[in-house]
């Protein structure tokens, strides 16, 4: 990660971690797209999603889908992806989609 990178995840951890939701689903981003793997960070994100944020609950089933610091679980993506998607979340809508199409062509 670069300093810049570092510097802004730093200040978004420290808003997280005084429970400002925004910066949990940010943390989010930065957890599933493999930038950051944390257990702390991890912890924060369930945190977002068990709050009813549908941004949290998507990075949470987006990681469960594409394994970014857990193993693929499809039920829980499913889940929480599901979750996100009653919650009004349109990416999580997509992503649902596709991975109720890939287990029905298996």
């Amino acid at each position: 990660m670069s300093e810049d990178a570092t510097k802004g995840f730093s200040w978004y951890l420290k808003s997280a971690l005084a429970g400002n939701v925004d910066a949990i689903s940010f943390i989010g981003i930065f957890y599933s797209d493999g930038t950051c793997v944390d257990i702390e960070i991890k912890k924060h994100l369930n945190e977002a999603a068990e709050c009813d944020i549908s941004e949290g609950q998507y990075e949470v089933g987006k990681c469960f889908y594409e394994e970014c610091g857990t193993k693929k679980d499809f039920v829980n993506a499913i889940y929480w992806l599901n979750t996100a998607k009653e919650n009004g979340n349109i990416d999580a809508k997509k992503l649902l989609k596709k991975i109720i199409n890939k287990i029905k062509t298996r």
